[in-house]
């Protein structure tokens, strides 16, 4: 259209302000799947170098809970020793990437029930990722709904692909 703004996407590909297809939402939500996967990656790291940094200190007779300040002075000393504060910086960096893009997919228009699935994801991951939600019931809440949408847009494979046969069982458990 003349005079449109053109947006460049993800993808390679460009589209006129305002109209955004369902193939910038799923590549955006394989960019958002592949963040998150690092992101549990980076955390699952920070942990375990976390909980070697506290047997370095627990062995050398550091408390890690001491409020002096040399206690806190050897421990951040441990950390750094482990590599600890380096790894924390790479997965809070990939955090704010992540919260970047969910918030980008997250004013994507929806055309498809594939699209709320990919934004559905993100708004899960900003939410429930950080302890933003706090009620256990509202966690379940939203973790069931998760489920019941993936289960809607997963493709279902037929008997026969799965390898049994087309006839139903008669086994009763």
């Amino acid at each position: 259209a003349p005079g449109a703004q053109v947006v460049a996407v993800s993808s390679g590909s460009t589209t006129t302000c305002g109209t955004v297809s369902n193939r910038d939402l799923a590549v955006l939500g394989e960019t958002f799947a592949r963040l998150r996967r690092r992101w549990t990656r980076q955390g699952r790291h920070v942990r375990q170098l976390s909980a070697r940094a506290d047997g370095l200190a627990t062995s050398r007779g550091i408390a890690l809970v001491g409020r002096r300040k040399r206690q806190r002075a050897a421990c951040d000393a441990i950390r750094d020793e482990v590599c600890y504060h380096a790894a924390w910086a790479r997965w809070s960096g990939t955090s704010d990437e992540l919260a970047a893009l969910a918030d980008r997919i997250g004013r994507h228009p929806v055309s498809a029930i594939g699209d709320l699935a990919v934004k559905f994801d993100a708004l899960v991951w900003a939410l429930l990722a950080d302890d933003a939600v706090v009620d256990r019931m509202a966690t379940r809440q939203v973790r069931l709904f998760e489920r019941e949408l993936t289960a809607l847009t997963t493709p279902r494979r037929s008997a026969r692909s799965r390898g049994s046969s087309a006839a139903p069982s008669t086994e009763t458990r």
